[in-house]
């Protein structure tokens, strides 16, 4: 397994969604396109757990490396567990959340 997630946060705002006293897991990976339009995926990231005890529901940031060995077509894929309550370990069944 790799990690290329550098930290997350939760902060406040509009579209905030993770609320106060639940926790989420996240795992990230790199994808591109091979020659022939196939898909080519990494293996998942580490599981990043995170937290949110800010007194009110927020959103998720989360931190990556860029390192210049990814080629520039390279892309992320974020896969999220269901929220869960503080204290409790977050469902190894994940789904896709966005691909940027």
């Amino acid at each position: 397994m790799f990690n290329i997630v550098t930290y997350a946060l939760v902060t406040n705002g509009a579209g905030s969604w993770l609320a106060n006293g639940f926790r989420v897991a996240y795992r990230v990976t790199l994808c591109r396109k091979g020659a022939n339009g196939e898909l080519i995926e990494s293996e998942p990231s580490d599981r990043l757990i995170v937290s949110n005890t800010s007194g009110s529901s927020g959103y998720v940031t989360i931190g990556f490396i860029d390192s210049q060995m990814m080629a520039p077509d390279t892309f992320f894929r974020y896969y999220r567990s269901t929220q869960v309550a503080n204290g409790t370990d977050p469902s190894e069944e994940l789904f896709l959340v966005a691909e940027l």
